[in-house]
């Protein structure tokens, strides 16, 4: 099976282990065709790495590095 890859931008960094990165979608409503913003957050493994808040960074699904982190750094973009 092919490993997920996603752009997230980066929201916060916790601790030098981990990031939350997030990805916003404009969705419609089928009825009323109103467009309204969704929003997902990820838990990123950084392996050390700094990062700042607003940053677009590349990540890669991995095996689970803990209960809540699956995905890890792939690049800066």
């Amino acid at each position: 099976m092919a490993k997920k890859i996603l752009s997230v931008k980066v929201i916060r960094q916790s601790d030098k282990n981990y990031l939350i990165g997030s990805i916003d979608n404009i969705k419609k409503n089928k009825k009323y065709q109103k467009q309204y913003l969704k929003t997902k957050k990820y838990k990123v493994a950084t392996n050390g790495l700094e990062f700042k808040i607003g940053e677009q960074v590349e990540i890669i699904e991995t095996k689970p590095i803990s209960k809540e982190i699956s995905w890890k750094i792939n690049k800066k973009v």
